[in-house]
This record gives C-alpha cells, structure tokens and sequence, in this order.
C-alpha cells in the first residue's frame, strides 16, 4: 500500500514538518477504524432473549412456540397480539407483501406477511 503525505502550511511552529496520515493494518479494510472488539468496546447481553440449542443439523431449536399456521386469513393486528401473547419472547412485526426484510436469522422476531386488506398471507415463523 502506498504511503501519503500532504504537506501542511499554518503560521503555527507547531505544523512546520510534513505530516503524514496514520494507517493501520488491524481493523476495517474499508473505514481504517480499529476493532472495536479487540478494544473492549464490544459489549453484548443475553438477558431476555430466546434459549436456542441446536437439533444437530445446525438449525436452530427456539424456545415456545415458533410458528403459526392458524393464522393464516387472520388480519395482521389481531396475529400480532396473538403471537406476542403465545410467545412473549418474540416481537410480531407486520409487513406488506413484498417488503424487503433483512436476511439474517433472529430468533426474537416474527415477520406478519399481509396483503393490501391487512390480511395474513404467509404462515407466521421466527426467524
């Protein structure tokens, strides 16, 4: 990688000599930040959440209720309440059909998939 220096003209005696950028080879190859985990800046809690063990395979095991196929035809709202009611670890969110969703896996939420009538479409699963 190459090196840059730009030179700095202020009155100060302070900025008389060539300064140059401080890059560094740990951290973000993008940002030039440091790690934030390597700092001890990255903290992380488990309080609250869903007890997830593995079947073996690699797929996840969620604690309670994980899915709800009854209420397919519900209206959005009331599948809402009805999953955060039978799983109080999980938080429903209701979508449009079509809404682009995040593809990473969280065993606290619950997409509600509904049509323009606010009518469920897509069986409800965490994920």
């Amino acid at each position: 990688m190459a090196s840059i220096s730009t030179p700095i003209s202020t009155s100060s005696p302070s900025f008389s000599m060539l300064q140059k950028p401080m890059i560094t080879n740990h951290g973000s190859t993008v940002l030039r930040l440091p790690l934030l985990r390597k700092m001890g800046k990255l903290r992380c809690s488990l309080e609250g959440k869903p007890a997830v063990t593995s079947d073996g395979g690699g797929l996840p095991i969620v604690e309670g209720k994980s899915s709800w196929p009854e209420l397919v035809g519900e209206k959005g709202e009331v599948a809402k309440a009805i999953i955060e009611k039978e799983n109080p670890l999980v938080t429903a969110n209701v979508i449009l059909e079509g809404t682009l969703v995040p593809l990473d896996f969280r065993t606290n939420r619950v997409w509600v998939v509904v049509n323009t009538e606010d009518v469920v479409i897509k069986k409800p699963i965490i994920g």
